[in-house]
């Protein structure tokens, strides 16, 4: 991958939970990638990305809401992107999927795909979940351009 990205990724021994640190003019902010299993979709694991928080009883906690404006986006972008590069390694079998908290971060992640189609094509078949209003799943090619609900990616 040739986009700056953080290179003090850790991960857990089972490349499921994944930890770096954003820096920036906010500080150091600890960022977690988690890939869960989805229960309606066999092999399917979602992409879940936020800062981790302390609570007021002193517990961490993944935050997927905030915008840090550490201005550091497209390093961060690059970085969850190496974690799908590294789990897909690990699980060639296994498909992610990826949506945003909101419209507005789903589109953010969709301009980077887009902006990086070229080059994650290499390694993953890139899938849009069109919105149709009934809740379902509706994958079609990824293609700049078309508004999508949420990604679907899988390893060539």
């Amino acid at each position: 991958m040739h986009y700056d990205h953080y290179n003090d990724l850790r991960f857990t021994d089972d490349h499921l939970l994944f930890l770096f640190y954003s820096e920036g003019p906010k500080g150091k902010l600890k960022k977690l990638v988690a890939y869960t299993p989805l229960k309606n979709i066999p092999d399917t694991y979602n992409l879940g990305f936020g800062t981790l928080k302390m609570n007021e009883h002193g517990l961490e906690y993944v935050d997927g809401t905030e915008i840090s404006d550490n201005g550091d986006r497209n390093k961060i972008l690059a970085t969850i992107a190496l974690t799908a590069y590294t789990f897909v390694d690990r699980y060639p079998d296994k498909k992610i999927y990826l949506k945003g908290v909101d419209k507005v971060r789903t589109r953010l992640y969709q301009m980077a795909i887009g902006h990086a189609y070229e080059e994650l094509s290499e390694k993953f078949r890139i899938w849009g979940d069109i919105d149709e209003g009934n809740n379902s799943f509706n994958l079609k090619p990824f293609k700049s351009g078309l508004n999508y609900q949420g990604f679907l990616i899988e390893k060539r």
